[in-house]
């Protein structure tokens, strides 16, 4: 039985929310900073750029979501997992059946889902395809995996998904995501696709372990930019990067 991460299943409720919010800019702004995932599908859906092929648009979608300058990078990716590596191996001893921070999964399940979603954007990317997901489940658990197990897997998923990532021509380009559309995406925004999953669930994590996890703030500033045009969560920034990232992903 195939199971839904919470981050689509949040993703699905906001779709279905309507009506469409009016933008909220910052006092002073010069560009809008918040909008919901439900306005940003109806923008995906609709937009056509010169250049195209709006036969296609309903099916797939150019993603142009990088903001160059603050880009995240395979090297923020490595030192990410290198953080939640460490954070799994201070917890090795904790109760990892316990509910991992608000969700419904286990600790040790959403570790499990921690390894597929970094090794997957590598799988997706060395795919020709561009109009889904390559119909696989790569990363499975045995009843027997341990943390240290899980460990292993999320080194050796980071090791392939940034050789992967590192050399791909620059100008591929490959699904990255279905929701709220079929989204095709160039090499660079997989470091931040994978890192999304990663951070995040590794909040839930350390929150289910009671172990405290503070990324540093320079590292979620660059996710957060790199990705702040990509569906999410309505906020008003607060300048600390962290908490506006977790905001942004529903915590």
């Amino acid at each position: 039985m195939e199971v839904t991460c919470p981050c689509a299943t949040a993703l699905s409720r906001s779709l279905a929310r309507g009506p469409i919010p009016s933008y909220r800019p910052l006092a002073g702004a010069n560009k809008p900073v918040a909008t919901t995932w439900h306005a940003r599908a109806v923008r995906f859906a609709l937009r056509g750029s010169a250049g195209c092929d709006l036969g296609l648009s309903a099916h797939r979608e150019e993603s142009t979501m990088t903001t160059h300058g603050q880009d995240f990078t395979v090297d923020d990716l490595e030192l990410l997992s290198q953080l939640v590596i460490d954070t799994w191996r201070l917890g090795a001893d904790r109760d990892w059946s316990q509910p991992a921070g608000t969700l419904e999964w286990s600790c040790r399940q959403t570790a499990r889902h921690v390894v597929d979603t970094t090794f997957a954007p590598a799988f997706f990317l060395a795919s020709p395809r561009q109009d889904a997901y390559p119909p696989f489940e790569p990363v499975r658990m045995t009843p027997n995996t341990t943390v240290d197990d899980l460990v292993d897997g999320l080194r050796t998923a980071t090791n392939v998904v940034t050789a992967v990532i590192r050399t791909a021509h620059p100008d591929t380009r490959s699904v990255i995501r279905r929701w709220p559309s079929v989204e095709t995406a160039p090499p660079c925004d997989f470091a931040p696709r994978a890192a999304l999953e990663m951070i995040v669930h590794n909040h839930d994590i350390s929150s289910g372990l009671g172990i405290d996890f503070a990324p540093p703030q320079d590292l979620c500033h660059r996710l957060f930019t790199h990705t702040e045009r990509w569906p999410q969560e309505p906020i008003v920034p607060t300048g600390d990067h962290w908490a506006d990232l977790l905001g942004s992903r529903g915590r």
